[in-house]
């Protein structure tokens, strides 16, 4: 049976990502694990720890249920996770209980923001596609002169 473990932040997007990938194993363990958003260091003033761990265990059972439900009806195996560490720790863990598995970036790309690598020998650099805001108000502003 192959294993594959996927690294997934946003709903739909990996739905989009891993429905390929569903269909054509039939017989397969998936391990799903949730990123959840990073609270600004502000955030624990006025949260306590606690509560900002169940949020995140909220958050991920939410994010993960209908790919755990899809996985369920294919008949595939699935177990869920939450990276409550840096993902390489994750990743280290879990290759460590599942030493074949493949690994899955689910996670969205971010426009001038530099992901947190998986695996070691993914490339961490940062979109060079940047564009700043006053240019983007600038070009509606023109398009909406024109029409």
């Amino acid at each position: 049976m192959e294993t594959f473990i996927a690294f997934i932040d946003n709903k739909e997007h990996a739905h989009q990502q891993l429905l390929p990938m569903l269909e054509s194993h039939t017989a397969a363990h998936w391990v799903l694990v949730g990123c959840p958003p990073v609270h600004t260091r502000h955030t624990t003033r006025w949260v306590t720890k606690g509560a900002l761990r169940k949020w995140r265990n909220n958050w991920t059972q939410q994010t993960l249920k209908d790919l755990v439900d899809l996985c369920e009806f294919k008949g595939l195996r699935v177990s869920t996770r939450m990276a409550s560490e840096p993902l390489l720790q994750v990743t280290r863990q879990l290759t460590g209980e599942y030493p074949q598995a493949r690994i899955v970036d689910a996670r969205v790309p971010k426009l001038g923001v530099k992901l947190e690598a998986v695996t070691d020998s993914q490339p961490t650099h940062a979109s060079t596609w940047a564009v700043p805001g006053s240019l983007v108000a600038m070009g509606a502003l023109l398009a909406a002169a024109s029409e």
